[in-house]
């Protein structure tokens, strides 16, 4: 699913778009793609809203990837995980400079 990104969905801005997590239902019908942006100029919701609007391009670039008889339909939803833990780290150095000063 990456190198789909990665060779086919051009969207000026995004920085570095991230496949974090898929889960795929039981059937194989429905996958739930959580990305996560790095460095991107827009905000996580307009990118999202973008990249919605490709998902038709980006489910065929995967059923041409895949060996399987149905194309699971796309839902993408934004990951803040990596947004989550750099404020943890930067709350971290901050009480770790703090004592350094005390």
């Amino acid at each position: 699913m990456g190198n789909i990104f990665i060779a086919n969905v051009d969207i000026s801005g995004s920085g570095i778009i991230t496949v974090s997590k898929v889960e795929i239902s039981s059937d194989l019908r429905l996958a739930k793609v959580s990305l996560s942006f790095l460095n991107s100029e827009l905000n996580p919701d307009d990118l999202l809203n973008k990249i919605n609007t490709m998902k038709k391009n980006i489910r065929f670039h995967l059923g041409n990837n895949l060996n399987s008889k149905f194309v699971p339909e796309l839902t993408f939803q934004y990951d803040d995980s990596l947004k989550r833990a750099e404020k943890i780290n930067t709350i971290l150095h901050s009480i770790n400079n703090e004592a350094d000063g005390a």
